[in-house]
């Protein structure tokens, strides 16, 4: 960027909501002006308005907002200056290294009227170069994208108003340091038309000695090819297109064509730059379908073309085409398994050789009841059910295509299933407490499983006569599986279970319990000195086949090993009271080995004679520490523990904090 000389002239503030336009000028076209617009590259001398220095043949506006406007190169005093063709270009500019030229906000451009055309489509090409803030593009320079905003416009009314709703406008490009070819086509049926080029700057240049400015230059305005566009319908839900071109003056055909379709919304392309001059497309049925097809021409002969940046516009035609209908649609629920969850999947299909379907309603019933609704005037083929145990559930679908023809419902059930009435239900926590994600659950003879949602909830099914006893587990890539469970499946009844899974880098030595190991160790004052014994193991357990003992005034401990600092660890455990007479209170300790501990949590235990679970976030530990558990109390009270882990949740990430100075 040029260094800004602060001698200019003075510059008006615009404010917004002021009128856009004070004048406009207007050309008239005859067979001896070849070349439009009028001073196509911006050339001077360029006179004087209110809003700065405008090129001849040109006319300011501003929407909204302080700028200025200038002849680039004059107000640089460098012929080096930012133009495309010729010797300079028109500047708009707000900068807060001159007095009120703004804050970067403005809406802005130049147009210009033109009269005494042939009716027929026209193209206008602009060439415009936007910079926010600063031209800097070396290393640390910001994303500046998207902060500034240019575009061409024809008005083929010949309108004079930039924000007339008649103006055909190209679409906004927030391109930031590059010239960029802005274009539009659009058809003029009587003789006069007026050019738009708008410079939108929505976001201020900020504090520091930033300008916001644009460029403009090159500009085209030249009559467009003639395109001719056919659609035909075919069989097979192909919608035929082909098409020709003829060239306007001052060029030749480039021979490629953009094809592009939308039903409802954006356009989607179909082909781009391409020769071929046929398409079968693949429709999807009753959908309107609108086509269009632009075909390039290389304007050789127009001024503006140059050497390295040809001239390139387009003509364009659309067309738009739909299937009809007179068939209702073929439509089935997919089979399910004889026995399902609670909450299970039901998924339907169907076909309609013409116009396609369009929505979908499902009923259902249970036990052989009445039919009910369930999902109606939908477009998914697959919904979930959640439905009671030990009742029996049959689906039947209908389907409507998009021509209106709605088929029948079918005389019963074209799928049924059965939840059993009895099993297991409950939550998969992860070592933090929160529902785990990724784990699948199995029981010995489930008639059906309900997998963990997000919420952790889970199910296993089963339909028996008597007590019967199964065995649960757990898995998971991200986790260490907890010891399995087992229970007896009463009939017609549900057990609650909750599992935690065990951290993938879980610290603790056999933290279930199910054999005497050295790991673990006891502690109690017996008279004057301290008392060592192995873990007394208990029958009782949350899972596997035993749990820990814990009486009061006794600790369990275990030594653990750290590797470098470690944080985000939770202890999680598993507690019932064992012949309880009064308060227990159980306290978890973290020290280094005879020193003072440097994390202590006490946990009143609570009245319920069931196991309960207890998540214990940690501080960042390091080296070697020693866990351990006592429990206050009545003489001969004592706790079970089981299913007790140390470690760290799945997917947790940690990244430094970088400040605006480069300090972590």
């Amino acid at each position: 960027m040029c260094v800004l000389n602060k001698n200019k002239k003075r510059l008006l503030t615009i404010f917004l909501g002021i009128l856009p336009l004070i004048f406009a000028l207007t050309i008239h076209f005859t067979s001896a002006q070849e070349f439009l617009p009028i001073n196509w590259d911006l050339e001077g001398p360029y006179y004087q308005t209110d809003w700065g220095k405008v090129a001849p043949n040109w006319t300011p506006f501003v929407i909204s907002g302080t700028l200025h406007f200038d002849n680039t190169v004059e107000f640089y005093d460098n012929p080096l200056a930012e133009h495309w063709t010729g010797s300079t270009s028109q500047l708009l500019i707000s900068s807060s290294l001159y007095e009120n030229t703004g804050d970067g906000v403005y809406k802005a451009g130049i147009l210009q009227h033109i009269t005494g055309l042939r009716p027929g489509q026209y193209g206008f090409r602009a060439k415009i170069l936007t910079i926010f803030q600063s031209s800097y593009m070396g290393p640390g320079a910001p994303n500046r994208d998207d902060k500034m905003f240019k575009a061409v416009g024809i008005d083929p009314t010949g309108g004079t108003d930039p924000q007339s709703p008649a103006v055909i406008w190209s679409p906004w490009d927030g391109k930031h340091m590059q010239w960029r070819d802005m274009r539009v086509t659009t058809d003029i049926t009587g003789t006069e038309a007026t050019l738009f080029v708008a410079v939108d700057s929505p976001n201020p240049y900020g504090p520091y000695p930033h300008e916001n400015v644009a460029f403009i230059d090159a500009l085209a305005f030249v009559r467009a090819p003639t395109v001719t566009l056919t659609a035909t319908l075919r069989p097979g839900h192909i919608i035929h297109l082909d098409w020709e071109a003829q060239p306007a003056e001052l060029g030749y055909l480039t021979g490629k064509y953009d094809l592009a379709v939308r039903s409802d919304g954006d356009w989607q392309p179909l082909l781009e730059q391409a020769a071929q001059t046929s398409y079968d497309f693949v429709a999807a049925y009753g959908v309107t379908y609108t086509f269009r097809l632009r075909a390039w021409e290389h304007y050789n002969s127009h001024p503006a073309n140059r050497g390295d940046d040809p001239l390139l516009l387009y003509g364009e035609q659309t067309v738009s085409i739909r299937y009809e209908d007179h068939l209702p649609p073929t439509v089935t629920v997919n089979a399910l398994p004889a026995y399902s969850p609670e909450r299970f999947w039901v998924s339907w299909s169907g076909e309609d050789d013409l116009t396609g379907i369009a929505t979908y309603d499902v009923q259902f019933q249970e036990d052989s009841g009445p039919w009910q609704d369930w999902v109606t005037g939908t477009t998914q083929t697959g919904a979930l059910f959640t439905g009671t145990p030990g009742k029996t559930y049959g689906f039947r679908v209908r389907a409507t295509d998009y021509a209106g023809n709605i088929a029948d419902w079918p005389n019963s059930a074209q799928a049924v299933t059965t939840i059993p009435p009895a099993g297991i239900r409950g939550r998969i926590l992860g070592p933090d407490g929160a529902p785990a994600a990724g784990v699948v659950v199995t029981g010995t003879g489930a008639l059906a499983v309900m997998p963990p949602n997000g919420s952790g909830l889970y199910g296993l099914y089963y339909q028996v006569a008597a007590p019967t006893p199964v065995s649960i587990t757990a898995s998971s890539p991200l986790y260490l599986p907890p010891d399995p469970f087992h229970l007896s499946v009463l009939p017609n009844s549900f057990i609650p279970l909750t599992i935690t899974m065990r951290p993938k880098d879980d610290m603790i030595c056999e933290g279930g319990f199910e054999r005497l190991t050295s790991c673990w160790e006891v502690g109690t004052y017996s008279n004057t000195h301290w008392v060592t014994r192995p873990v007394t193991l208990l029958d009782q357990s949350y899972n596997g086949h035993h749990s820990a003992l814990l009486m009061v005034n006794s600790i369990l401990s275990q030594t653990l090993s750290f590797a470098g600092t470690l944080q985000d660890l939770f202890l999680t455990f598993w507690t019932r009271p064992i012949s309880r007479t009064g308060p227990l209170t159980l306290t978890i300790f973290l020290s280094p080995l005879s020193e003072p501990p440097v994390f202590q949590r006490s946990i009143e235990v609570g009245e319920s004679n069931d196991w309960s679970l207890n998540v214990v976030p940690l501080p960042p530990v390091t080296g070697t520490l020693a866990l351990h558990l006592s429990l206050r109390g009545a003489a001969g009270d004592g706790l079970g523990i089981d299913a007790l882990s140390l470690g760290s949740p799945p997917l947790r990430c940690y990244l430094p904090l970088v400040f605006r100075d480069g300090s972590y």
